[in-house]
């Protein structure tokens, strides 16, 4: 009986387990404008993304009146900020559903010249 239960739930895509999150639109190593509590923009990278829809990001203290259309990696801050108080997280666990409500869009990194 037990041989039946576990095979029907292959053959439906597990037990107990949610849908595979969509991470589309998402990409490892990606720089995003976020909607920061008020009205700025701030910038998070996506460091990596695990199956079950847990994103591991970077939160730079570099804050924008109007997201940016591109902004030079030489310039993404992990210490300063408004007071030159606030520090960066290196590391930080989020749900992608959060992610999304922080309403993310791609901003380009442009190396600086060497």
């Amino acid at each position: 009986m037990r041989i039946l239960f576990v095979s029907i739930c292959l053959l439906l895509g597990g037990c107990g387990r949610a849908g595979t999150p969509d991470t589309s639109g998402l990409e490892i190593g990606g720089l995003y404008s976020i909607q920061r509590p008020g009205s700025d923009i701030g910038l998070m990278e996506i460091l990596q993304i695990d199956e079950d829809g847990t994103l591991y990001l970077r939160l730079y203290v570099n804050r924008f009146r109007e997201r940016p259309a591109q902004i030079n990696s030489g310039e993404l801050k992990m210490q300063g900020g408004p007071g030159g108080m606030e520090v960066g997280l290196d590391r930080m666990p989020m749900p992608i559903d959060e992610f999304r409500e922080m309403k993310p869009e791609s901003v380009p990194k442009i190396e600086p010249a060497a």
